[in-house]
């Protein structure tokens, strides 16, 4: 674990409603190791996807997904104030029209960094995303499987980022021997 520098904390799809003292142990400790330690905040693919993913409340709409996501920021931050950022899962990887959701993460991006200003915001699509995106957060994941899919099946974005190093992979299950073959 010592060459992770990030670590994510998932207390219930994102903070719960009350301090959690195991929580408070971990993250303080990985804080105290030298880690970055985001807070988990499900976006719901903001319930466009085939899913149709509903807000806690069962709503789709995107106002009450945006809401419930601000929610979600200010809660981590509330319960655990020493957190080093968000990571916003169930990233929707399209602009939408009139650039409608890639806006809304934008949104997100500028409220989170408004309220917390150094907090580090990682938005996670798993997949390629479209060059919309670029400025919405800090790091996009566009990818996010096993070894087996990253070696037999990486699709990459369509388009080159100003700053590659932006772009973020997870890869699960990855033998020692192969590491460096991945990076």
């Amino acid at each position: 674990g010592s060459k992770i520098s990030i670590l994510v904390a998932n207390v219930a799809n994102g903070p719960d409603s009350t301090v959690d003292a195991s929580w408070t142990d971990v993250i303080t400790r990985g804080i105290a190791s030298g880690k970055t330690v985001l807070g988990y905040v499900r976006t719901g693919y903001l319930g466009v996807s085939s899913q149709q993913f509903t807000t806690r409340l069962g709503s789709g709409n995107l106002a009450d997904w945006t809401a419930q996501i601000e929610q979600d920021v200010n809660m981590w931050y509330t319960l655990y104030p020493n957190l080093g950022g968000i990571f916003f899962d169930e990233g929707w990887p399209e602009c939408g029209a009139s650039n409608e959701y890639v806006d809304l993460y934008k949104y997100i991006n500028d409220y989170t960094k408004s309220v917390y200003p150094s907090a580090l915001t990682v938005l996670n699509p798993g997949s390629p995303i479209a060059p919309c995106f670029e400025d919405t957060m800090d790091i996009l994941l566009t990818f996010e499987l096993n070894y087996t899919s990253y070696i037999n099946s990486y699709t990459a974005n369509d388009w080159v980022p100003k700053d590659p190093r932006k772009l973020w992979h997870i890869i699960y299950g990855v033998a020692e021997s192969k590491v460096s073959n991945v990076a």
